[in-house]
């Protein structure tokens, strides 16, 4: 189960998304895999099951954000220009965290966005992450942030980029 739909079955998620229905018709009528710039901001969603689905004694209520990652890896099937991908992606990462702070959000959960079945490369995305938080100074708006990063695979390659960006171990 991907992470998105992990939050969507622990918590209220689904049924606050079901209400925008103009995001879902302006990504679907999006003839680029890049999507577009629409988000959903659901303020106070309840997550009440904790990661084996079991249900929790004190549910908790967080904000989550539903932005699309560019679909890295249909932008270079349909022949798209991966370099507009790549730009578009760190732009709507820095629209995410604009977003959080718009809504004075200061506890940031982030994550792999879009690293997993849309193919974007954890090593450039846990990059752009870092740029945006510390060179751009973004991070300054925020109070604490962390990242949840699944990765199921043997090798890691998607957590250990994220530990090589964020523990000063950059080559």
């Amino acid at each position: 189960m991907a992470q998105e739909e992990s939050l969507a079955a622990s918590s209220g998620l689904y049924e606050t998304q079901l209400r925008n229905e103009r995001y879902y018709k302006a990504n679907r009528a999006c003839k680029s895999m890049m999507y577009t710039n629409h988000a959903i901001y659901s303020p106070d969603v309840v997550f009440f099951r904790n990661q084996r689905f079991d249900l929790i004694e004190r549910p908790v209520t967080a904000s989550v954000l539903t932005l699309p990652a560019v679909n890295y890896g249909q932008v270079l099937l349909k022949g798209e220009d991966p370099r507009k991908a790549e730009n578009m992606m760190k732009d709507r990462m820095r629209l995410a965290l604009a977003i959080f702070a718009q809504k004075g959000d200061k506890n940031l959960i982030l994550g792999a966005y879009g690293c997993g079945v849309f193919r974007n490369d954890p090593v450039k995305v846990a990059g752009w992450w870092r740029e945006l938080l510390e060179d751009e100074g973004l991070g300054y708006l925020f109070s604490e942030i962390r990242f949840a990063v699944l990765d199921t695979s043997k090798e890691g390659k998607c957590i250990h980029a994220f530990e090589k960006e964020f523990n000063g171990n950059r080559g």
